[in-house]
């Protein structure tokens, strides 16, 4: 084909070049000389074949060109991440700047998508890997989209046998987790990768808690375990439940998880706080998660109690309690002293509770639909499900809400329902897994419905998959991590030597 392409900018010309032939050989000259080619090649996106998204991209970048490098950045900020990676493969130069620039990935609109490695934010991640994981979200997000997904990969990354115990902890990105073996101190840091089964960080730690800070190695340069930057011990007087860690801050439940653990153990100052009776002597109350919020200096308290009418019923009432954090806990410039174990002073205060809110059964006249927009200066605060009236049915709809402060008040808001018949539903956390309440074995024949809920953009995601398991073998999902396409399962196999028996536990990587 020949064509006529007339524009003072080399570069310009041969992306009007790629342009005739991604939309399958539009063969009228093109003068561009003027803005007139603007126009025309939004016809020509208008009326062209299935690729005329691509050349939307493509069209869009010849604007951008004209433009400072430095404001493309500002410009395409809110885009997503399919359309900032469409950009990239446009031209040479928008290419480039997908690869040195941070800044024009930082802004995307589902940039928390980002399938991170272990140990990095998009802030610290080496800059020329996010457009390769752009690339790999993109491709994650097609895979889930498939009727049925199909794996690419998947390889055994541990095993126990008859009479062993070992408690595994994945950490963000599930590329790591931790085992540990019980009734043993060992406690060892490994990556559920093929070819790492033998490198290991040993932490060789004590029944206390400690704070660690690690540097996860660079996973594309090969196996190598990571390196401790610093440690620190951190002692309690009892064991601490629903444990929250910083670098600086320790918040967890008692022991009799009926009062809040808040230290900052860089001060080495602690509280021991404590509900007011009123609240602490109802029957069967107890804290069930813990949260902090420095942005708003507040601890947010979930607790469960069995109604005063009915306790027998098995039904319990769900309550958050917003309460303040100790003005002078935050408030200090200091590193913390890693040569030594952390004797925190400990002293016992009342909470100061600022408001509460009661789950409410569902219907309910306080919960209202999510705005499109939240009221400018809305903090969220949780999640929560919830409750149906008591019933004879089986409940096959699961509502869900999101509590929310703004201007000293609190909103509560329904997100959306959920079809809960047959269904598994996962709730994705900050690290990007999802991790199924309550384990079962599965038949290896059947089709497994997944629904994924990212709690940060009310985003609900389905998926439809079948583990690469031997028909007949059972086995159950441990976790199915949606940000980087990856599923945990374990498998139990039997044999006729008992101490052959024992379950293997397999990563699939979609």
């Amino acid at each position: 084909m020949n064509f006529e392409v007339q524009h003072e900018d080399g570069d310009s010309a041969r992306i009007l070049l790629g342009i005739f032939e991604v939309l399958g050989g539009y063969s009228r000259p093109l003068v561009s000389s003027s803005s007139s080619y603007y126009s025309e090649l939004c016809n020509m996106v208008s009326t062209s074949s299935p690729l005329s998204s691509f050349a939307y991209e493509m069209m869009r970048s010849l604007n951008l060109l004209t433009l400072p490098i430095e404001l493309i950045p500002l410009i395409v900020r809110g885009a997503s991440l399919r359309e900032l990676y469409n950009l990239t493969r446009t031209c040479s130069q928008l290419y480039h700047l997908g690869r040195t620039s941070r800044q024009f990935w930082m802004y995307a609109s589902d940039q928390d998508d980002l399938p991170l490695p272990t140990g990095h934010t998009i802030e610290t991640v080496p800059v020329d890997q996010l457009i390769y994981l752009a690339a790999r979200a993109i491709s994650i997000s097609d895979a889930m989209n498939q009727p049925v997904m199909k794996p690419k990969r998947s390889f055994v990354y541990a095993s126990k046998f008859y009479g062993q115990t070992i408690n595994m902890l994945g950490l963000p990105g599930n590329s790591w987790y931790i085992e540990h073996i019980k009734n043993t101190s060992r406690i060892r840091i490994k990556r559920a990768e093929s070819g790492w089964n033998y490198i290991y960080l040993d932490l060789g730690i004590s029944k206390t808690v400690h704070a660690f800070k690690l540097l996860f190695p660079d996973e594309r340069k090969g196996p190598a375990p990571p390196i401790i930057l610093n440690r620190q011990e951190i002692a309690l007087s009892d064991r601490p439940f629903d444990l929250t860690l910083d670098d600086e801050i320790l918040l967890a439940a008692t022991s009799n998880r009926r009062n809040v653990r808040l230290a900052n153990y860089v001060q080495k100052l602690g509280f021991i706080l404590r509900f007011p009776d009123r609240l602490a002597s109802s029957r069967g109350f107890w804290i069930s998660s813990l949260s902090i919020n420095k942005q708003i200096r507040k601890i947010i308290i979930r607790t469960a109690n069995a109604p005063t009418e009915s306790p027998e019923s098995g039904r319990l009432i769900h309550k958050f309690h917003i309460a303040n954090i100790p003005l002078d806990l935050l408030d200090s410039d200091d590193s913390p002293d890693v040569s030594q174990s952390s004797e925190i002073d400990w002293s016992e205060r009342e909470l100061e509770v600022t408001h509460a809110f009661d789950v409410p059964v569902w219907p309910s006249p306080n919960i209202v639909q999510l705005p499109r927009h939240l009221p400018t200066g809305a903090v969220h605060l949780a999640d929560f499900n919830l409750s149906e009236e008591d019933t004879l049915e089986d409940i096959t709809t699961t509502h869900l809400g999101s509590l929310f402060l703004c201007e000293d008040r609190l909103l509560a808001f329904h997100v959306r329902d959920l079809d809960s018949s047959g269904v598994d539903h996962f709730a994705r956390s900050a690290g990007g897994a999802s991790i199924v309440t309550g384990t079962y074995f599965r038949d290896s024949s059947k089709i497994v419905d997944l629904t994924i809920l990212n709690a940060a953009r009310t985003r609900v995601r389905s998926c439809h998959l079948t583990p690469p398991v031997a028909r007949g073998e059972p086995y159950g999902i441990e976790a199915f991590n949606s940000l980087h396409g990856r599923m945990f399962i374990k498998s139990y196999r039997t044999s006729d030597d008992e101490t052959s028996n024992g379950e293997v536990y397999y990563a699939v990587q979609y």
